[in-house]
């Protein structure tokens, strides 16, 4: 068994909660549970080899957020109108093609209470003949994972770098002078 699930088990039989919030890469989870157990489970998946790469406040994309999801869909997104995106999107927890307003409008809202499916977004992406990914931002988690490197070109774009001045490089033939 590989250490995720065996530490998700130890949950089961111990009765407590827990949801899988993100299936990332190959071994590679995201899950949800309850703060005052999560020392425990981090040290747990250590013991069985593994690590935590992150932790994450607030929690987001499992099923028990149900209620978080009709808040936002009355509270926020009740009051914008999504319109057909220009460009297909891909559904972050199926890897769909999303072609119109509705489509887009309940992927925004099922994040809150969806995994994601990051290999089925690879898998999608693929399909549709996409060689490079541009990840926006810091860089912390799906432009390093196995999959997207094997999959993609990609290419990081940090707003720190953009906003740098750009150093021309000497040629080569001026270097050897």
């Amino acid at each position: 068994m590989c250490p995720p699930r065996e530490a998700l088990a130890e949950l089961d039989d111990a009765g407590e909660w827990h949801d899988i919030s993100g299936y990332i890469d190959q071994g590679f989870y995201l899950v949800s549970l309850r703060e005052p157990v999560l020392d425990r489970f981090k040290k747990r998946i250590g013991e069985l080899g593994g690590y935590n790469m992150y932790t994450m406040w607030p929690p987001v994309h499992a099923p028990a957020f149900g209620a978080l999801r009709r808040k936002a869909e009355e509270e926020v997104l009740g009051g914008f109108e999504v319109a057909d995106p220009k460009l297909p999107v891909v559904a972050d927890q199926s890897g769909e093609l999303l072609t119109d307003a509705a489509g887009v409008r309940t992927m925004l809202l099922d994040t809150f209470n969806r995994p994601i499916r990051w290999p089925d977004m690879v898998a999608t992406m693929r399909e549709q003949g996409i060689t490079k990914v541009c990840i926006a931002g810091p860089d912390n988690l799906f432009g390093r994972v196995t999959s997207t490197g094997e999959n993609f070109e990609v290419v990081a774009i940090d707003a720190r770098k953009a906003m740098r001045p750009r150093v021309r490089q000497r040629s080569a033939r001026r270097a050897r002078r």
